[in-house]
Parts: structure tokens; C-alpha cells; sequence
């Protein structure tokens, strides 16, 4: 069973709003690319350390699951402002 919470369609808008905000990017063109599977420009606009992390963690789906399956929600809405 999983352990965390189905996130509502309002909550998704908050938070690419405000990833959106940090990277830079207009909220809609960060939903169409993370629904397509192009990570390029966000790794890109991160840059540097943070932008290879996110590249070797999204290179590892097993990796990435067991991150999401961690994470609180709340934690990354903190964490993004």
C-alpha cells in the first residue's frame, strides 16, 4: 500500500506555480513537458549540481519511486517556497 496522498488537481496547480516560479518557467509549459517526459529544460534551469542530481535520479526509475514514496507533501511545498 502506498503511503502517501492522492494529490487534487488543485494542489498540482499550486505546486506548478510555484516550481514554475523558481525554475523560471510559465506553469503550463512545466506541465506540458513533465507530462511529455522532457526533463532537459528543468534540469537545464536548474543548472549546475542540482540539475545532474535531478538528471541521475530521473535515469534511475527505482530510485525515483522509492524518493516519491518518502516524500510528504507538505515537505515539498515548503521546500518549493
Amino acid at each position: 500500500m502506498s503511503n502517501y496522498q492522492q494529490i487534487s488537481p488543485q494542489q498540482l496547480d499550486l505546486l506548478l506555480k510555484m516550481a514554475g516560479k523558481q525554475l523560471r518557467i510559465d506553469p503550463n509549459t512545466l506541465k506540458q513537458q513533465l507530462e511529455s517526459g522532457d526533463f532537459s529544460s528543468i534540469s537545464a534551469k536548474l543548472g549546475g549540481q542540482t540539475g545532474q542530481q535531478l538528471n541521475q535520479l530521473l535515469s534511475n526509475p527505482q530510485k525515483a519511486q522509492q524518493m516519491v514514496s518518502q516524500m510528504d507533501l507538505q515537505q515539498l511545498l515548503k521546500n518549493l517556497k
